[in-house]
Formats: structure tokens, sequence, C-alpha cells
């Protein structure tokens, strides 16, 4: 069976426990964390909610920014990195997504020397909080103001450099769905996926984010689900729809007709995998 998550981007305006309690009476699995939520709503209350209720952490988003492109300086975001791995291991999230930041005026290269250092700061303390680290690649949207990542070469670096213990990648098939080099190099990422992100689009060449309900857009997304069940992927599809694509859609028919369109995907038999796998701490409440 597939772990079927929601991002509260999704439900952008529902608050922690709104989303909480109507994601379990729809019959989702899983839960991805906006961080500005949970600090909204409180993070001990919203613990303790999340130990009493059905639904486990796919994903805390996010931490980064370590280029200074959000105006922070980079010894505030790794000292904010660090307290986002705390909180991700309270809660025992699958991962905690990584968003550099922008290149902001810097070379190529020294970005990536900044997010290299940011990486051997946080990476060791993410394995001992027992943490996964997850970055993401975007191809095709070079203005992004998340991250500078557009390269497979720079993503091969990172995957030779950190150990899947510390960091591993975050799979959105907005950004991928429609890149062929993506799909066939997916063999090269497939143990350092941690978690898949899912909204449909229409065109390969938007370069203004407008992101669909899955089925909606031209995203072969039984095709990619089928490629990771052949790659023995088994971890979260987290569904992540939100901005002008799907304004008119109220939330709940987006959660119904993503639910349904998710769950008749055929299920291909998942073999046994020898992807390194953390083992599992109950979840943690804050002292």
């Amino acid at each position: 069976m597939r772990q079927i998550s929601v991002s509260q981007f999704t439900t952008f305006k529902w608050t922690f426990e709104e989303d909480l309690l109507r994601y379990q009476a729809l019959g989702f699995d899983s839960i991805g964390i906006w961080r500005r939520k949970i600090d909204d709503f409180g993070h001990r209350e919203a613990i303790d909610m999340l130990y009493d209720s059905s639904l486990t952490v796919s994903s805390l988003n996010w931490a980064g920014g370590f280029t200074g492109s959000d105006g922070r300086s980079f010894i505030d975001a790794v000292d904010d990195a660090i307290d986002a791995i705390s909180l991700a291991s309270k809660m025992n999230a699958g991962t905690l997504i990584v968003h550099p930041g922008a290149r902001n005026n810097h070379t190529n290269s020294h970005a990536f020397r900044l997010l290299e250092s940011a990486l051997q700061e946080i990476g060791p303390v993410a394995e001992d909080f027992g943490v996964r680290l997850s970055i993401e690649l975007i191809p095709g949207f070079v203005d992004s103001p998340w991250t500078f990542i557009h390269s497979f070469s720079q993503v091969d670096q990172l995957l030779d450099t950190f150990d899947p213990r510390q960091l591993g990648l975050v799979l959105d098939l907005y950004y991928a769905g429609l890149n062929a080099p993506t799909m066939n190099r997916l063999e090269r990422f497939a143990d350092r996926i941690n978690l898949v992100q899912l909204s449909d689009r229409m065109s390969a060449s938007e370069t203004k984010e407008s992101r669909l309900l899955p089925g909606q857009g031209t995203v072969d997304i039984a095709a990619w689900v089928t490629k990771l069940d052949a790659l023995n992927y088994d971890g979260p599809i987290e569904l992540e729809v939100h901005g002008e694509g799907v304004e008119g859609i109220d939330y709940f028919d987006r959660l119904d007709l993503a639910s349904d369109y998710l769950r008749q995907l055929p299920v291909q038999p998942v073999q046994p995998s020898p992807r390194q796998t953390l083992p599992t701490a109950p979840l943690r409440l804050p002292e």
C-alpha cells in the first residue's frame, strides 16, 4: 500500500488543527508539516495532537536560505536549520526539506560552497537526531527563490559528497514530471529519494509555477508511479497543490479528487530493497 500524504501548503488557509482532523477524516495516511503553521499553533500542542492522531509525518518544510537570499546571515540560517532538525525529530518526520536559497548575486560556485558548508554543519546533527535531510532539483525554473540547484551535475556532486543517512532528495513531479532527463536518470537517484511530491502541470515551458490537481495536466503520473514502484520506492507520496491553477477548487474538493485519483493508480509489488533505512523512533514529546 502506498503512503498517501498531504502537504499543508495544499490547504493554505486551514489551521493546523483543521488540517490534522480533516486529513484523517478524509482517509489520508500522512501529513507534510509547514513550519509556519506549527509555529502559529504551538509546538507542544501540535506534537501532542500528532501523537494522538492516526497520521504520520511525511515531511517538515523547510530549512535553508544559506545563500542569504531571504535576508538571513549564514550563521542564522544554520542555527535555524538545527532548530528544524530538532523539531523534525520530535515529530518523527520522514524528512526535513532543505531549500538552499537563490543564487543571490553569488557565483554558482560560491553559492554551492555555501550550501556544502551548511550541510557539513547540519548533516552530522541530522544523523545524530535520526532525521534525513532532502534537497530538491528544480530544473527549468532558474529564477526560483528557493534554490539555485537546477543541474544534475550539482545533484551528483552532493550525492557523492554526503552520506545517505544525512542527505537525500525530494522528487517533485511538478518540476520533474515533464523533464525527460530526470526520468532517464531516475535509477541514479532512486535509493536517495526520501519523498515524492505530486501535482500536475500543463506545459514544460512554464516559467511561473502553476500547479494542477493530478490528472488535470499533461504529466504522465501513472508512468512515474509505475517507474518508482519498479525502483522499489516505498516512501510517501505527498500531494502539494496550490496557487492560481487550483484557486477555484475548494480544499475539500481538492483532497477528494486527488485521493480518488491516487488510490486508483495500479500498485506494483515492491521487492525487498537494499536502500539503507534509519530505525523508526517513537514520536518524541518536547521537554
